[in-house]
């Protein structure tokens, strides 16, 4: 287990509700249990992200959580910064409800 994932887990907790719908766009090796949320009640789709963004997402997504790593995708001065993961790069929320 990466130990700085705990910080992006802690600030994912308290920023995203429960029976939020997520796209989880995160390159590389990571454990994608935790954004579930503690009693699994969030909803993740899983996202490339690509060089014109994010490969077509179906249904009505709450949140994005991506990395900066690559310039696939580019933090907005709205994102919520996460935290800093090694190999991972910063991990940003993207709240899609209020775009």
């Amino acid at each position: 287990n990466l130990p700085e994932m705990a910080e992006v887990i802690r600030n994912y907790e308290r920023a995203v509700p429960e029976n939020s719908n997520i796209i989880l766009a995160i390159s590389g090796k990571h454990f994608a249990y935790p954004f579930y949320g503690p009693t699994l009640s969030k909803r993740i789709t899983y996202a490339r992200p690509t060089a014109k963004g994010l490969q077509s997402v179906q249904g009505q997504p709450d949140f994005v959580v991506f990395s900066d790593e690559g310039d696939k995708i580019k933090p907005k001065s709205t994102d919520l910064f996460l935290g800093l993961v090694q190999d991972l790069g910063n991990i940003y929320l993207r709240d899609l409800k209020s775009q």
